[in-house]
Formats: structure tokens, sequence, C-alpha cells
């Protein structure tokens, strides 16, 4: 049986307020949803890690069983789906939620990677060197004019 496509979003706004007609899908139809992502987030490869069924199994509409979520390239989110029988169309809105956080912590995720990369290469490690080479002159500075007074102190008394 080949997949009914019951909504195509072109972002996440219309995938949040799209509300497919579940009451008129017979049970046992396999459905498609897809949401396309702006080409600056490019966050569908992360829907193939583990974890993101259970999170989609979670907060899928009632009346999907079998529910599988995937990337197709780096714009396109897939759910795919089986009705399961009388379904009451429950709103996206909780799927859209879902997308924005798991883009949330794709993002923490590749700025991690990148400070990450860039410490790999030495891009960061002369800046880093810098400021541990200055920490340390004001530390041997400070124990340096410590050690001096101390010595003043002491010829004094």
């Amino acid at each position: 049986m080949e997949w009914q496509t019951v909504c195509e979003a072109t972002n996440v706004e219309d995938f949040g307020a799209c509300a497919p007609p579940f009451d008129d899908i017979p049970a046992g139809t396999k459905v498609r949803i897809t949401a396309k992502t702006p080409w600056y987030l490019p966050i569908a490869p992360f829907f193939d890690l583990m974890g993101a069924e259970w999170i989609a199994s979670y907060l899928a509409p009632a009346g999907l069983t079998d529910i599988d979520i995937s990337g197709e390239g780096a714009y396109t989110i897939v759910i795919t789906g089986e009705v399961s029988g009388v379904a009451q169309g429950v709103g996206y809105h909780t799927i859209a939620i879902m997308v924005v956080v798991l883009a949330l912590l794709a993002g923490f995720a590749a700025i991690g990677l990148t400070v990450f990369v860039l410490l790999k290469l030495e891009v960061l490690m002369p800046h880093i060197a810098e400021t541990a080479k200055w920490i340390a002159y004001a530390v041997l500075g400070g124990a340096g004019l410590f050690l001096v007074a101390s010595i003043i102190r002491r010829r004094r008394t």
C-alpha cells in the first residue's frame, strides 16, 4: 500500500497549523506528513538519531500508530504512520514545538562541535595560550611583589 500524503508544510508555522482530516481516512491507511525547514535551518538529519521516534510517538496526534520520523536531505522532515481507527484530530502544535526543541538541541550540538573542531585545528589555541601566558605573568608578578614586600617588612623589624 502506498503512503497517502495528508499534509505538506513549507515551513514550521504551516506545519503547526496543519491538521489532516483523520476522520475521513479509513483505518489502516498509511499516512505521510512532510515539513520543509528554512534554508538556514538544515536540521532534518537530526531526526534520524536514536530517540526521535519516541518523541514523535509521544507528541503525535491520536489515532496514529507505527510512527516513524526521519529526515530527507537536509531540509525535509517526514513523519509516517498508520491510522489505527477513529482518530480525533489533534493539532500539530505539539509536533511544531518538538521541531523547535530539536532544532535548539541541534544548534547547541553544532556550536559545541564547532568549538571542538576549532580547538582541534588549533585555531583558538594561540588565543588560549596568550591568555594563559598573561595569567601566569600576573600570578608570578603578584608572588614576586609579595616576596619583595615580605623581605622589606623583615628588614624594618
